[in-house]
């Protein structure tokens, strides 16, 4: 599996959720975050008529593809009946190859931008429950469709036919465009991917580092409050509700390299549930003021040794007028399906006893918060948690 976007939800707040998303246009702050599907922290939307970009969160890729998979968990959030309205979108730039429409009697539609309505789910979603909804799409004048709604195909056919044009997609969005609520959307375990298989009901946990790892190298600066312990892993494990903000805290505090090195944390224990589809790390930052882009490795150092395992680029993204301290923030995240020490499927272990970081390549960028998401499927299936005598 190959993995384009991964997003827990689980440790931002409503109105920072915009930084892992490089299509944004402006902040938004007619929301809440919400109890997860499973544990953590779920994303709600309720109101778009005051937020500039219409309550849109997008995805570019780097490059359009012609296969594309989309896992997330979906619920109305609040309302006595099911509303209507569109929730999430494919694209080619500003064309909409695929939207996602909630009918007044809970059931999903699916609408190209050609063929108009290209199917509709047999059964409704449950309201107020969860939905797990998984969708592979195959583009072009042939392209197909297909959705699995808490693990079972929910279409009519296996393959429904679907006139997507004949361009690739080069985006996805999730959003909401119904003005005031609640109701509104709620949003969890969302990923993209190759869409080259279904890989049924998954969980997106969050881990915060909780301490330094050797080669410590990168400075740990605090503006606000001055009593945050001034080390590195207490620049970037920004939490929900620590003073002066929700996270990420932008430049209140964070980590700044002066010369170059790596930064690397132990992660808070990975939990241990079933077979584990990929990793995720993430780092919030921004470039130094008048050096954009710039760039830093992400490190890994598992039982093969010290490893890249992806480059970051920071790039000025602008100011947000509510909150000055986060200009030109924005995360950036290494995915991996499989294991850079094994070439298989990650196993807990290898979480709880590695170490994951940074590296600079150039000097003064600030990284504000560093965290780790893992996949985890729900389907019932063989899988190892790795040994106890891990020692990196």
């Amino acid at each position: 599996m190959i993995l384009y976007h991964v997003d827990g939800f689980d440790l931002v707040d409503y109105q920072r959720v915009f930084l892992k998303y490089n299509g944004y246009t402006s902040q938004f702050d007619q929301g809440q975050m919400t109890a997860g599907n499973g544990g953590g922290n779920a994303f709600v939307s309720f109101n778009s008529a005051f937020s500039v970009n219409g309550g849109q969160w997008t995805k570019i890729l780097g490059s359009s593809v012609s296969q594309l998979g989309v896992h997330l968990d979906y619920r109305q959030f609040g309302g006595s009946t099911f509303s209507t309205w569109d929730f999430f979108k494919v694209s080619v730039g500003s064309t909409d190859l695929l939207t996602v429409h909630q009918r007044g009697d809970g059931h999903l539609q699916f609408f190209g931008p050609l063929s108009g309505l290209i199917a509709t789910t047999v059964n409704p979603i449950v309201l107020g429950a969860w939905s797990n909804i998984v969708m592979l799409l195959s583009f072009g004048v042939t392209g197909s469709l297909q959705v699995f709604i808490n693990g079972v195909n929910a279409l009519a056919v296996a393959i429904e036919p679907a006139n997507f044009g004949s361009s690739n997609p080069d985006r996805a969005t999730f959003f909401f465009n119904a003005g005031f609520g609640p109701p509104g959307i709620t949003i969890d375990n969302y990923f993209l991917f190759d869409g080259a298989s279904n890989p049924g009901p998954c969980h997106v946990d969050s881990l915060l580092p909780i301490a330094d790892s050797p080669s410590t190298v990168w400075i740990p600066a605090v503006t606000s409050p001055a009593v945050i312990t001034p080390s590195c892993t207490g620049m970037v494990n920004d939490v929900l509700g620590r003073f002066p903000g929700e996270g990420p805290d932008g430049d209140f505090s964070y980590m700044s390299p002066s010369v170059a090195g790596n930064q690397s944390f132990q992660m808070a224990a990975s939990r241990c549930y079933g077979l584990v589809l990929g990793v995720a790390l993430n780092a919030c930052g921004r470039p130094n003021t008048g050096f954009s882009p710039q760039q830093f490795n992400f490190v890994v150092q598992l039982s093969a040794g010290l490893q890249v395992v992806g480059t970051g680029t920071l790039v000025n993204v602008g100011a947000i007028a509510s909150d000055p301290h986060l200009t030109d923030y924005q995360t950036v995240q290494a995915l991996m399906p499989t294991s850079p020490a094994t070439g298989g499927n990650w196993v807990d272990a290898e979480i709880t006893n590695g170490s994951f970081g940074v590296g600079s390549i150039e000097l003064q960028q600030r990284i504000t918060a560093f965290n780790l998401e893992k996949i985890t499927s729900l389907t019932p299936q063989p899988f190892s948690c790795g040994g106890a005598s891990y020692s990196y």
